[in-house]
């Protein structure tokens, strides 16, 4: 990311492939929705080191575990305890047995 460039402008396109965000026109979109973009990028686990390092270049690790944390999107476990192993976080509370 270059210094001067907020994630408002950057375009999704030129930093993800579409097929993360298949459903939806992503020409307009952002890095700044980071609420969509986080969770649909880190969803593939065949991807995963590609993919999160690459997410780590525009998103801070704090932001990218805070987006896991509290999103909807239907994740897998594996990816999410990576993600918390990786940052050395606590179990998200969805995945904490019960």
């Amino acid at each position: 990311m270059k210094k001067n460039q907020s994630l408002s402008q950057i375009k999704y396109d030129d930093v993800f492939e579409k097929h993360h965000i298949w459903d939806y026109r992503t020409d307009h979109l952002t890095l700044e929705a980071k609420e969509l973009i986080i969770p649909r990028v880190i969803r593939h686990p065949i991807d995963f080191e590609k993919n999160i390092l690459l997410l780590e270049q525009y998103y801070s690790p704090e932001i990218i575990y805070d987006v896991l944390e509290k999103t909807t999107e239907l994740l897998f476990d594996h990816t999410l305890i990576t993600v918390c192993q990786r940052y050395q976080k606590p179990l998200f509370s969805r995945l904490t047995p019960s």
